[in-house]
């Protein structure tokens, strides 16, 4: 039984980056701003589990249909959750901070409704992406320069 929990231990550290979101959650913890109205906000592709570790409320995008959570979803007492394609540039617009983790299965379908332009890669783990919409510090690359690396290559 020993052996099995030291094998077990070992496994998880060596698989955590791929199945866990902490280490994109840390990297956004420095840089959340305290709970006021012009608080930070934190947008998942449907990867709800990222808000046990921001402690924050999580926002999903695009999360709602295809999902394990389209049915609960539409009880009419859920809070307000869930963002579309539609509700979405607005609050990439907005003056708060906004983070969003991207995990690699969505990866492209993401790209391709940031506005390569106001969006900066924060931080990168086993194919998952945090991007913000705003400078965090000097040298952040843009998502149009990662584009236009990705054309060339």
């Amino acid at each position: 039984m020993g052996l099995f929990f030291f094998a077990a231990n070992w496994a998880f550290k060596r698989f955590e980056p791929r199945m866990s979101s902490r280490a994109l959650a840390d990297a956004i913890l420095p840089y959340l701003r305290p709970r006021t109205r012009s608080s930070s906000t934190v947008i998942s592709i449907p990867a709800p589990a990222f808000r046990s570790n921001t402690h924050r409320h999580v926002w999903i995008y695009n999360g709602r249909f295809g999902t394990n959570l389209e049915i609960g979803s539409n009880y009419p007492d859920v809070p307000p959750t869930f963002l579309d394609d539609q509700h979405f540039p607005a609050f990439w617009r907005s003056a708060n901070r906004v983070f969003i983790f991207v995990p690699q299965e969505f990866r492209k379908d993401a790209l391709s409704r940031l506005p390569p332009e106001s969006s900066y890669l924060l931080a990168e783990s086993a194919g998952k992406y945090i991007f913000v919409n705003q400078p965090l510090r000097p040298n952040l690359p843009m998502l149009s320069a990662m584009l236009a690396q990705h054309q060339v290559e």
